[in-house]
C-alpha cells in the first residue's frame, strides 16, 4: 500500500504522512454508512406508505393525485437526507460519518489537511447522481475500485480530491 507525505506547513502543523485505509476496511464503512441511509430513508418514506394504503382501501382521484405528490415529496426528502448525510455528518465530526468513526478512518483532502465543504458538497453530489444514473450499480463498481485501486480511492474521492485514512484518535 502506498504512503502518501503531505505538508501541512500553511497552518504551520509538521509534515503528515497519510496511509490510505485498506479496501477491506473502506468497504465495511461503505457498508455501514450505506445502511444508516437504508434505515433513515425507511423511517422517511412510512407516511408515503400510510397515504397510499389509504388510497388502496378508498380509492378516488384525489386521493390518488395525494399519493403521487406524497411519493414526489418523499422523494425529494429522501434525496435531501441522502446528500446532508454525506456532507453535514463529516462536515461536523472532522470528516469522519458514522461507519468512518466506528472503524476509526477520517477523510482528508489530498493535501492532508482536514476535508472542506467543498470537497464533501463535491463527494456527496457526485455519488448521488452515479447511484441515480447507474440505477445504483455504483455501489458494486465502487467496492471493486476501493480493492483494485493501489491508493484505495473510489471514483468519487478522486473528483472531490480526498482519501480516507486510518486514525488512531479516539474522538
Amino acid at each position: 500500500m502506498e504512503s502518501i507525505k503531505v505538508r501541512k506547513t500553511s497552518t504551520g502543523q509538521t509534515p503528515l504522512s497519510l496511509t490510505p485505509s485498506s479496501g477491506g476496511h473502506r468497504f465495511m464503512a461503505g457498508m455501514f454508512d450505506l445502511s444508516v441511509l437504508i434505515l433513515g430513508s425507511v423511517i422517511i418514506m412510512v407516511p408515503s406508505l400510510i397515504v397510499f394504503i389509504g388510497a388502496m382501501r378508498q380509492p378516488s382521484i384525489s386521493r390518488t393525485i395525494a399519493v403521487y405528490v406524497i411519493m414526489f415529496l418523499t422523494g425529494a426528502l429522501v434525496a435531501i437526507y441522502d446528500v446532508a448525510y454525506r456532507v453535514v455528518v463529516p462536515y461536523f465530526f472532522h470528516g469522519q460519518s458514522l461507519g468512518l468513526k466506528f472503524f476509526r478512518m477520517r477523510l482528508y483532502q489530498e493535501n492532508g489537511s482536514e476535508v472542506r465543504l467543498r470537497n464533501l458538497l463535491i463527494k456527496a453530489l457526485t455519488i448521488f447522481f452515479l447511484v441515480i444514473l447507474s440505477l445504483g450499480l455504483y455501489y458494486l463498481v465502487e467496492a471493486i475500485a476501493l480493492f483494485v485501486s493501489p491508493s484505495h480511492r473510489g471514483f468519487a474521492d478522486v473528483v472531490s480530491g480526498t482519501l480516507v485514512s486510518d486514525t488512531d484518535e479516539d474522538e
